[in-house]
C-alpha cells in the first residue's frame, strides 16, 4: 500500500511539472502578441526594411540558427527599445526589466518551471545588449519545449 501511495505521488508531480512547463511554454509564446507596438513600426521602418535585405538576419526567431547577432541586432535595437519602452519593459537606465517581463507578461507561468529558471539568466544575456526581445523569446521557447 504504501507503494502505491509513493508512486501515486511520482505520478501527480510528473504530471503537475508537465502541466507547469506547457503553461510557461505557451506563456512566453503569448507574451509579445500583448505587447504594444504602438507606432514602433512606422518610426523604425527604414531599420525594419534594411533588416530584411540581408541574408544573414533572416531567422531572427531561430534562436541558435543562421541569424547573424553581432551585425543584424544592432540594426533592429531601436524598433524593439520603441516596443519595451511602449510595453513598459524597460527601466530607468534604459535596460530590460526582467521582473515586468516575468510578472506582467508571463503572469508568473514561469515560477515554477525549472527549465525556464535554468535558461533564463543565460538567455537574457545573451539577447539583452541589443533589446532583441524576438531572439529572448526563441532562447526561452527552445529551453522550455515540452517533451
Amino acid at each position: 500500500m504504501a507503494r502505491a501511495l509513493v508512486l501515486l505521488l511520482i505520478v501527480v508531480a510528473t504530471a503537475a511539472s508537465a502541466q507547469a512547463g506547457a503553461a510557461c511554454y505557451d506563456a512566453i509564446a503569448l507574451a509579445s502578441k500583448s505587447m504594444n507596438r504602438s507606432n514602433c513600426y512606422t518610426t523604425n521602418t527604414a531599420d525594419l526594411r534594411k533588416h530584411a535585405t540581408y541574408p544573414q538576419c533572416k531567422g531572427i526567431t531561430l534562436y541558435g540558427g543562421s541569424y547573424d547577432v553581432a551585425f543584424c541586432a544592432p540594426i533592429m535595437k531601436n524598433y524593439f527599445k520603441c516596443i519595451m519602452q511602449a510595453s513598459g519593459l524597460l527601466k530607468a537606465d534604459g535596460t530590460f526589466d526582467g521582473n515586468v517581463y516575468k510578472v506582467k507578461y508571463l503572469k508568473n507561468q514561469c515560477d515554477a518551471d525549472t527549465q525556464f529558471q535554468n535558461a533564463y539568466a543565460q538567455c537574457e544575456a545573451a539577447t539583452m545588449t541589443y533589446l532583441n526581445f524576438t531572439q529572448l523569446e526563441s532562447c526561452l521557447l527552445k529551453a522550455t519545449r515540452p517533451k
